[in-house]
């Protein structure tokens, strides 16, 4: 999962949380306040159970080479970190996890890619790829 975030615009913002699968597992709460971002991931599918898991900030979308923390410098949830820690203040998260689901039960929900809480997401993404690109 990659999203943009803006972080200096302060309070609380839940960006889902989708497993490479497309299912819709739960979300990621990020505040920030006073110059510290707090995040947290939220499994809310009872049919996973997620093992590990890595928050990543990315000044750039072309920094994303792999899908595997150990290439980058990464948090585990629940994080505390100072804003000025991070590599700018609109970032690129990404977020790895091991997760396991219970095929036996019912199965999480599919995210949906072509809902308003996706494009939005995509028009942030845009947005800061756009600002990124006219600073050059």
């Amino acid at each position: 999962m990659v999203t943009a975030i803006d972080l200096s615009v302060e309070g609380t913002t839940r960006y889902p949380l989708i497993a490479g699968n497309v299912y819709e597992i739960g979300y990621v709460e990020i505040t920030v306040e006073d110059g510290v971002v707090t995040a947290d991931a939220v499994v809310e599918a009872p049919t996973v159970v997620m093992y590990t898991n890595a928050l990543i900030f990315l000044a750039d979308a072309s920094e994303i080479t792999f899908f595997d923390p150990s290439f980058y410098e990464y948090y585990e949830f629940p994080a505390t970190i100072n804003v000025e820690d991070l590599p700018a203040e609109k970032v690129y998260m990404m977020v790895c996890c091991q997760l396991t689901i219970d095929l036996s039960k019912p199965e999480p929900k599919y995210y949906n890619f072509k809902g308003a809480e996706h494009l939005a997401l995509v028009e942030q993404v845009n947005a800061i790829i756009a600002e990124m690109n006219a600073a050059e």
